[in-house]
């Protein structure tokens, strides 16, 4: 799945992710455990949140919001990680901006959208590129079913009309 990502990381440089302290802080603000990863649901999208690792090492937890056009996930998104990374002591990033995030940011909304559109024409991922792909398979269904029947009249033959019936003998 394509997404935009954010950041939750720690406020000082070269400072290490307390990995399991945060986890437990965010569980109780809607974080829930999906295997290896974990996500948080809400209203609009879920989001999937993972540790970001360097070296081993968890430096950050990285929060995959899906591409879309309409930017409501992104905004939702900004908004639960905004308050969360107040109440455990860290900070929100854009990493494609490289600014820390404190609330909605029409920069970093105008990077979502851009993506979302760049994915979409790449990949099909957004809405209106779907009828796209529906239409291009429709001109490929059609250009099929022509080469199908000119293929067939080749091998069959076009139809012929009818001999002229035999001339009737004529009795002298």
């Amino acid at each position: 799945m394509r997404s935009y990502d954010l950041l939750l990381q720690v406020r000082e440089p070269h400072a290490v992710l307390q990995l399991e302290a945060v986890i437990d802080a965010l569980s109780t603000r809607g974080l829930t455990r999906r295997g290896e990863q974990w996500a948080v649901v809400l209203p609009s999208r879920e989001v999937e949140v993972s540790a970001l690792r360097e070296g081993g090492v968890p430096i950050a937890l990285e929060l995959r919001v899906p591409l879309d056009e309409d930017p409501s996930a992104l905004e939702e998104a900004i908004a639960w990680a905004v308050d969360s990374a107040k109440a455990v002591e860290l900070r929100l990033l854009d990493p494609q901006l490289g600014v820390v995030l404190t609330g909605p940011s029409s920069a970093t909304t105008d990077s979502f959208l851009r993506a979302a559109r760049y994915s979409g024409e790449l990949v099909g991922v957004s809405g209106v590129h779907q009828g796209t792909t529906f239409g291009t398979r429709m001109l490929l269904a059609a250009v099929v079913f022509l080469v199908f029947l000119w293929g067939a009249f080749r091998v069959v033959g076009a139809p012929r009309a009818s001999a002229p019936p035999p001339a009737a003998s004529r009795s002298r």
